[in-house]
């Protein structure tokens, strides 16, 4: 059920609202990281979806679901790279 998670994005217009969501597996637990470095990241949120309420400039960049199954037994990482989709500043 880990072999590919897919995560897709609602929307990539700047000052917009945009849902992160990543494929739905039985008995997980779901957690957000954003990217800040090479070897860096931050929790955002946890939950099979991410929202960002108003997307600015600041929140593009790569976001990281980490998904575990049956208290750890199971993980897998899917990466999702978000870019404005809808023009420029």
């Amino acid at each position: 059920p880990l072999a590919n998670l897919v995560v897709s994005a609602s929307s990539g217009c700047y000052y917009s609202q945009v849902r992160l969501s990543v494929d739905s597996v039985a008995n997980a637990t779901y957690t957000w990281y954003k990217r800040l470095g090479v070897s860096d990241s931050v929790q955002v949120s946890s939950g099979q979806q991410h929202d960002i309420p108003y997307l600015l400039p600041t929140d593009t960049g790569t976001y990281i679901a980490k998904v575990t199954v049956n208290d750890g037994c199971l993980t897998k990482l899917a990466y999702f790279r978000l870019e404005p989709a809808c023009g420029s500043l």
